[in-house]
């Protein structure tokens, strides 16, 4: 399957990816992660780095999109992620980094809290308004959007998915299974 025609592939110069234009690229990842998932995390703590070493910097594309099916409080996670990519892409990665960092201090009750403060203490960005777009669903539909897009490539409801297209074309998807 074509990355252009894959369901994965829908609108994916829209997220957060590094790297070169991910329809561009002679090789592009896609990794479907939870921020409440430890797989997720080991694998950007282990592996991310390599796929920026070895892929990114000989050209190719690294697109990343919250796919939050793991806790109860991925989702808000989700949507904050979304929400903050949309103001600042470079935050999105911080904030990604601090959730995979400190996901056992996290819960359904403090998430948004815990995003707020970290967002005003570390960024420039307003976390408040962050915090109020995520209690609005403001950033519901694109995470919708990854939910519909896993189910119709079957991905299933184990974090992180990875798909791996080289010359457009779909070669490998895994699973932190």
């Amino acid at each position: 399957t074509q990355l252009s025609e894959h369901p994965i592939g829908e609108g994916l110069s829209d997220w957060p990816f590094l790297g070169a234009d991910p329809f561009e690229a002679s090789a592009t990842v896609v990794a479907l992660d939870d921020p409440s998932c430890p797989r997720c995390a080991a694998f950007h703590e282990d592996t991310v780095p390599e796929i920026e070493a070895n892929l990114v910097q000989d050209g190719g594309s690294f697109v990343n999109r919250p796919y939050p099916v793991v806790y109860d409080w991925g989702p808000p996670a989700a949507q904050s992620l979304e929400a903050v990519f949309d103001r600042d892409e470079e935050v999105f990665w911080d904030l990604q980094a601090f959730y995979f960092e400190n996901q056992s201090d996290f819960g359904t009750g403090n998430v948004l809290e815990r995003t707020e403060g970290w967002l005003n203490e570390n960024t420039d960005l307003d976390g408040g308004a962050v915090v109020e777009d995520v209690r609005n669903d403001e950033y519901g539909d694109r995470i919708q959007a990854t939910l519909d897009a896993a189910e119709a490539a079957e991905a299933g409801q184990v974090t992180p998915v990875v798909y791996m297209f080289r010359d457009g074309e779909l070669r490998s998807v895994g699973t932190g299974r």
